[in-house]
């Protein structure tokens, strides 16, 4: 995003681990997003991440990117600072990507206004959760697979002011 250049490297594993993940599953929507459609231009672009173990944008194309998206670096300490504040703050607890999420946007200066959306359950990192909070986390009933259950979910178009206006419409004021 900041370079233009995707040149994954060899992993050190983090508190986040899908924020590990070097080759991201959606990055080859992103090209077909800033290359225009042209999949045969996604499909080489590809084809040197696979074979030179990297490629490289065009300006303009880093610049469509950053329309859009900003990187930024978090480090566990960091992650971990954020659970252990928004729990003390708040009587709250959130999991590791979440704490992520918060520490980036605040490193965000250009955002006024912004709504991290939380992305798991804590209880899916409970070592994390004891080491950093001291707390044992049971389980939710709620997380527990219901095979029967049918599905719900809700169809949105593509803009981000139905995104926005959906999500606000499910927020609970106090």
């Amino acid at each position: 995003v900041n370079t233009g250049e995707y040149n994954p490297d060899q992993v050190k594993p983090s508190i986040s681990p899908n924020m590990d993940i070097q080759v991201a599953s959606n990055c080859e929507r992103l090209l077909f997003y800033i290359v225009g459609p042209d999949d045969q231009n996604v499909t080489w672009l590809m084809k040197d991440l696979s074979k030179k173990g990297f490629f490289k944008l065009t300006q303009n194309q880093i610049q469509d990117i950053k329309k859009d998206f900003e990187a930024v670096k978090i480090n566990d300490k960091t992650t971990q600072l954020i659970i252990k504040d928004i729990n003390d703050e708040f009587k709250f607890i959130i999991d590791p990507h979440t704490a992520t999420g918060i520490a980036a946007a605040r490193k965000v200066k250009s955002l006024d206004n912004i709504i991290v959306l939380g992305t798991a359950h804590p209880f899916k990192f409970s070592d994390t959760v004891k080491k950093v909070t001291g707390k044992n986390l049971d389980a939710p009933s709620y997380l527990k697979m219901d095979i029967d259950k049918k599905e719900k979910f809700d169809i949105i178009d593509n803009s981000n002011s139905k995104v926005k206006n959906y999500i606000l419409s499910k927020v609970l004021w106090k």
